[in-house]
């Protein structure tokens, strides 16, 4: 009887940490936690440069940036979208205020408050949401944070992806406009990649404080002219975060060679890892257009064969007697994916 009951008093307390971590657990694992440094706002919308992967299982998240509005991670439409349940624990902060008014209160009053912390468990399902809280002092109910190691390896880290197909005369000219104004102002080319029918920005160029209006300003660029599903967008306050391509499963990508410039084109393909590359080509000419830009290069995959656009862009104003530009750029495949590689035929579309 007694053993009975032991298993029935363990399942109890055990019932609450069975399917994942509960606002009441002592011991929280693979906690993410949330700096000021890694943290930029333009009053209204957020970008927190720190990688959160959507899992199945509740994401821990440690806030210690007061100046993010609790709500933003509540909704699934303004953090985190296809996460489903988090934990968030933040500083109390009325607790905190409560101390400081009562000293304001009372002169020469020096209190002691405890290290208290609240702890929101927030449950998504479709488009509503369920928040339940508590507050604990760590003196008093003692919690410890096992903190989650956040590595790059085989992957890249990106602010924005864009796979709207560019390769068609009718997006490809307004949307480069768009983005060359961009590049002027932001960089955005820099660290930039076309890759499997999306173009990715890292925009590598920027410190944090400009990441966050950059992405912005891509987003608005990007929503007009034909592309219906971004006409509705929604301007609510969000939190933006950073994402990673693995290099494993890419499809295809173009970057600049870095071989030498006389290597013939489209002449034997060069592995590495998982990878297969091959030299498109070597121009050389004026600079008002006449060679084309690595990272305005766009493609689509049909069958065996690669449908390339260059996207030229043709300056009106620039004198073709000043100076001469040069550029080398390979294509680089995921043999993985396509170990058929080298049946591929390359065809130029304007």
């Amino acid at each position: 009887m007694k053993q009975k009951l032991y298993i029935l008093i363990s399942t109890i307390l055990l019932s609450g940490t069975a399917f994942g971590q509960s606002i009441r657990d002592t011991v929280f694992n693979d906690v993410i936690p949330i700096h000021h440094q890694y943290v930029t706002t333009d009053g209204t919308d957020f970008l927190i440069d720190i990688l959160i992967k959507p899992q199945k299982e509740p994401i821990v998240i440690v806030n210690h940036d007061r100046r993010i509005p609790l709500e933003l991670f509540f909704d699934r439409k303004s953090f985190l979208s296809e996460q489903n349940e988090i934990i968030l624990i933040t500083s109390d902060w009325e607790y905190y205020d409560r101390i400081s008014e009562e000293e304001k209160r009372t002169p020469g009053l020096r209190l002691d408050p405890y290290n208290q912390n609240k702890f929101y468990h927030i449950k998504r399902e479709n488009a509503s949401y369920t928040v339940h809280s508590i507050s604990r002092a760590l003196e008093i109910q003692p919690f410890k944070f096992n903190y989650k190691k956040v590595e790059l390896v085989g992957s890249k880290k990106y602010y924005y992806v864009d796979c709207i197909p560019h390769y068609d005369e009718k997006h490809s000219r307004e949307t480069w406009d768009a983005l060359d104004s961009l590049n002027a102002r932001f960089s955005i080319y820099t660290g930039f990649y076309y890759a499997s029918g999306c173009m990715n920005y890292s925009l590598s160029a920027l410190p944090l404080q400009e990441k966050l209006p950059a992405i912005k300003a891509i987003a608005e660029a990007l929503r007009f002219k034909d592309n219906d599903h971004l006409k509705d967008f929604d301007q609510s306050p969000k939190i933006y975060l950073p994402a990673t391509i693995n290099f494993d499963s890419f499809d295809f990508y173009f970057e600049r060679s870095k071989d030498s410039y006389d290597k013939p084109a489209l002449k034997g393909w060069q592995e590495k890892d998982n990878t297969a590359t091959i030299r498109l080509g070597y121009w050389r000419g004026n600079c008002c257009g006449d060679v084309p830009e690595t990272e305005r290069v766009s493609a689509k995959m049909i069958n065996d064969t690669v449908y390339i656009n260059y996207n030229k862009k043709r300056e009106p104003l620039c004198n073709p007697s000043i100076g001469i530009c040069a550029n080398a750029i390979d294509f680089v495949i995921n043999k993985k994916k396509y170990p058929n590689y080298k049946n591929l035929t390359f065809k130029t579309i304007e």
